[in-house]
This record gives structure tokens, sequence and C-alpha cells, in this order.
């Protein structure tokens, strides 16, 4: 089934984007679907490129800054984010995820990092 319809999401939520190499030349790009509604229900994306996946959630360390957020500004705030991570006794996992709302009256923007406990509890996404 496709979005013939095309049916739209609010666009209240964020949009997570991550890179998939050090060169930033791999991008994804992941967008919240509302709660109320299972995978399965939902229309296959109209390009070929997008897909439908179900992420488990997991436990997360973000911070929040606001303005436009530049590759270095990004690598800046996941640094500084790390480090208090390995502070507060948490073993940080490579990668992170950079969360931004379209909300035009807001200009939030976070970055995830998932760690793992000293007790070596792992959480994959």
């Amino acid at each position: 089934m496709a979005n013939y319809e095309v049916n739209l999401i609010p666009m209240t939520t964020p949009v997570f984007t991550q890179a998939n190499d050090a060169d930033l030349s791999k991008l994804s790009i992941q967008i919240v679907l509302p709660f109320d509604k299972e995978t399965e229900s939902l229309p296959n994306p109209n390009q070929e490129t997008a897909r439908l996946r179900k992420v488990e959630g997991g436990i997360v360390a973000i911070m929040k800054f606001s303005g436009k957020p530049t590759e270095d500004i990004v690598r800046e705030k996941e640094k500084t984010l790390r480090a208090n991570i390995i502070k507060d006794g948490l073993k940080p996992q490579p990668g992170c995820l950079l969360a931004r709302y379209n909300d035009p009256g807001r200009t939030w923007t976070f970055i995830m990092v998932c760690c793992k406990t000293c007790l070596s509890v792992s959480v994959d996404f």
C-alpha cells in the first residue's frame, strides 16, 4: 500500500539526523511517527530510498541547545556531552543523533548519545 492519498504527519516531533560515516557522505533521517499508529497500518513512503522501521527505546543522554546546528557546533556539543557522560560514570557508545524541531516558534536542537551504564547494560537502536 503506497501513500497515494498523500497522508501528512504534523511536524510536532523531532526529526533525527545521523551521520553514518566520518565524511558525512551517508546520512540517515528519522521522523517520529504518531504513537497511536502501528507500523503495519502506515502507507509505504513514496520514495524508494525511504522505508518504515520500528526503533525500540533505550537509554540516551541529551544536550539541548538553540540556533543553527552547524557541523562544528554539533561536533563541539557531542564532545561536551560525551565528556559529561564519562564524568557521570557512564560509557557512551559510538555515534550520535541530532534531533531538530521544524516548529517555526522554536529553534531548539538536541544532541543524543546512546550510553551504557557501569553495569554494562547494552543499549542498541
